[in-house]
């Protein structure tokens, strides 16, 4: 069975043809060019100029924040502060443009942090970085490097504030999961903000088109939808048409 996300889709600006596609389709877009937190410091003219004319072509958005080198559970606590400067500043970006929902990376990296070290420090870190953020604001916190969902979720209950939720990274998952995929989708439910899909072998984050790789994208979708939570998605592909494709033939968008 199919549902229609076309109304709660996006596509990631990291694609070629992320413009002609949201616009074509009349999906929203998922602004990745802040990234690379440089971009936010003195080359900020030039990519505010190149953002703005993409923005022309939507009338939806997601900011993805960035992630380079930047830890919430950092031992480090020079890193820490960094790393609050930084989602801050990405903060102020995206009201720079009205937005109000931001995507960032949960930082976790295995054999660095051990696992109840990174969900206590991640959990006091976004207490205090939520605590001054407006009411409509929501942060939606991405896997990466989990080998499971359940910390994720621990670190998302550990907030405990509603405008807190998860960004499931489906090719993210795929490629280091110890559990299998569907259990994240159950162990996320009601804290299952967003979701990026994209596609892989397995092995590296190649963000192929849906249907490129081995991923079943399908039902991992059928099994969000049909358990009632209703994310938005957002399509994270180098060149992102035949992902279009695949939805529109799956019968997810018309």
């Amino acid at each position: 069975m199919a549902y229609d996300i076309k109304e709660r889709l996006f596509v990631s600006t990291i694609a070629d043809d992320a413009v002609e596609m949201a616009y074509k389709n009349g999906v929203g877009l998922e602004i990745a060019e802040f990234c690379t937190a440089a971009n936010m410091d003195d080359n900020f003219a030039e990519y505010d100029v190149i953002v703005r004319n993409k923005l022309e072509k939507s009338s939806r958005y997601v900011f993805h924040g960035p992630f380079n080198e930047l830890n919430p559970s950092a031992i480090d606590p020079l890193s820490r502060k960094l790393c609050a400067f930084r989602f801050k500043q990405a903060y102020d970006t995206m009201k720079h443009y009205g937005m109000n929902k931001m995507v960032l990376h949960s930082g976790y990296i295995p054999n660095v942090y051990y696992k109840q070290w990174y969900r206590d420090r991640a959990i006091e870190f976004f207490k205090e970085y939520m605590s001054d953020k407006d009411d409509n604001f929501v942060l939606a916190i991405e896997n990466v490097l989990e080998d499971e969902p359940y910390t994720l979720r621990e670190v998302v209950d550990g907030i405990d504030d509603k405008r807190v939720g998860i960004c499931f990274d489906i090719g993210h998952a795929n490629i280091v999961s110890s559990v299998p995929i569907e259990e994240w989708t159950k162990v996320f439910q009601d804290k299952l903000y967003h979701v990026h899909i994209h596609d892989n072998m397995g092995e590296f984050d190649l963000h192929l088109p849906l249907g490129d790789g081995k991923i079943n994208w399908q039902g991992i979708i059928d099994s969000i939808e049909s358990s009632g939570v209703k994310p938005t998605y957002t399509i994270e592909n180098i060149h992102c048409e035949k992902s279009f494709e695949s939805l529109r033939k799956g019968g997810y968008i018309k």
